[in-house]
């Protein structure tokens, strides 16, 4: 194994890419531990291809470039946001604090876990290029998916809404969709996998085909079930709306 690396910020710039932010002045490599504590700053990656073995983090990261590659595992508990470059990880990186994603590429084998918040706003460019186990929870308002055309599983639950950007295909596990008001898919965001679960405190809204293969397929409309990330449920009876000219299937 390598020599384990922590940040000192003895070049006073933030940049990942100047050796003399670590401990021993030069850059982290694939077989190399990082630890970074909070910083004043966030830590940017903006060039070249940066690596780690493991990273624990409590500072903020920001990905605007280049990229960012983790290997065996990674905590970050600082914010984390993507706007350019590759995040990948071959392990499983695990997110304890929000992740805003306005660009930049999701990518890896590895196993990503959101457990404090995932924001994609409408004017993102990311793109999803991970074939790995996805994990999100919003505890918000509101969690809009992107297409994901290749995930091993998804699973994905809001406090609020749950809007479906795009298509969602999981090549080997299920997709569970929870939230605590409504669950919506646009159109042309057809949703594949082995075992769907849809699940909505209020409504279904599906503008498009759902395909658990042949495997279980299961939509619940329960305005009854209890809110499990805070209390954001709007008023109204539960139902299940599907557009015309949709399918559902599961053989």
């Amino acid at each position: 194994p390598g020599t384990h690396i922590d940040w000192d910020g003895e070049a006073h710039n933030s940049l990942w890419s100047d050796p003399l932010n670590w401990n021993i002045d030069a850059l982290p490599m694939s077989f190399n531990g990082v630890s970074i504590d909070a910083q004043p700053a966030p830590i940017v990656v903006d060039s070249g291809q940066q690596a780690a073995e493991g990273l624990i983090s409590s500072a903020d990261i920001v990905i605007s470039g280049g990229s960012l590659s983790i290997g065996i595992r990674g905590g970050i508990s600082g914010k984390l946001s993507l706007s350019g470059g590759i995040l990948d990880t071959r392990g499983l990186l695990t997110l304890q604090n929000r992740f805003t994603w306005t660009g930049g590429t999701l990518s890896g084998i590895g196993n990503y876990r959101f457990n404090a918040g995932f924001d994609y706003p409408t004017t993102s460019t990311g793109t999803m290029a991970a074939t790995s186990t996805i994990s999100i929870i919003e505890p918000g308002n509101l969690l809009r998916l992107p297409t994901m055309p290749a995930v091993a599983s998804l699973s994905a639950s809001s406090g609020g809404d749950l809007l479906v950007l795009g298509p969602l295909t999981a090549t080997s596990g299920g997709v569970g969709l929870t939230a605590n008001n409504d669950v919506i898919v646009n159109s042309g965001s057809d949703i594949q996998g082995h075992g769907i679960r849809l699940e909505a405190g209020r409504s279904l809204i599906l503008n498009a085909n759902i395909d658990s293969g042949q495997d279980l397929l299961t939509l619940v409309a329960n305005d009854l079930f209890p809110i499990t990330l805070g209390d954001s449920r709007l008023a109204g009876a539960a139902s299940i709306i599907q557009a015309a000219g949709t399918r559902l299937v599961s053989d």
